[in-house]
């Protein structure tokens, strides 16, 4: 029961902090003022934290989606040849 409450728990505070990156991500983006790689990476990080709780319950499509977020992290700081 205690170890529930505590997978509950984290799986909240997951999701909120995911939800808190998305906004920001958005609010940046839409201000212009921070360059479009944070943006995108606080993104790529809201996507990649959302999948978290998945991960800790084992689930194939949690690390799935939690290494193709880490993956899109890393590629987004790779220079553009363009």
């Amino acid at each position: 029961m205690k170890e529930q409450k505590t997978e509950n728990a984290i799986s909240k505070t997951c999701y909120i902090l995911a939800l808190v990156l998305l906004v920001v991500s958005v609010i940046s983006s839409l201000m212009s003022i921070v360059s479009s790689q944070i943006s995108t990476t606080l993104a790529f990080a809201a996507f990649t934290i959302y999948f978290i709780p998945s991960i800790l319950k084992n689930e194939k499509s949690g690390w799935i989606c939690g290494i193709l977020g880490l993956l899109l992290i890393i590629l987004n700081f790779i220079p553009s040849p363009w």
